[in-house]
């Protein structure tokens, strides 16, 4: 699919293209294709790769660090709820200990 040149500069993100001239040499047969075209196919390739792509080494030692962090976190609200701690320490301290 041709598509005009001065069109392609008023809307260069529109028409992805090449001028076929690189350090290498020039291309001989060039191509051009409306973005329009191209992008939906990108995508889907993109988004099939993503389904294939294999969990990163070290995903199971992440779970066991938001488990470690879920088990920290609801020690902390046990302690800070237990009323047995402000009468041994006193508010003014259990206070200063929640700032």
């Amino acid at each position: 699919m041709a598509v005009d040149y001065e069109r392609q500069l008023a809307d260069p993100g529109r028409y992805p293209f090449t001028r076929g001239n690189f350090a290498g040499g020039s291309c001989p047969q060039p191509a051009r294709i409306a973005a329009a075209l191209i992008e939906p196919y990108a995508e889907a390739v993109f988004w099939q790769q993503l389904r294939r792509r294999r969990p990163r080494q070290g995903a199971g030692e992440l779970r066991e660090l938001h488990g470690r962090a879920a088990k920290a976190e609801a020690a902390l609200v046990g302690y800070r709820d237990n009323p047995h701690v402000i009468e041994a320490i006193g508010s003014d301290r259990f206070a200063e200990g929640l700032a």
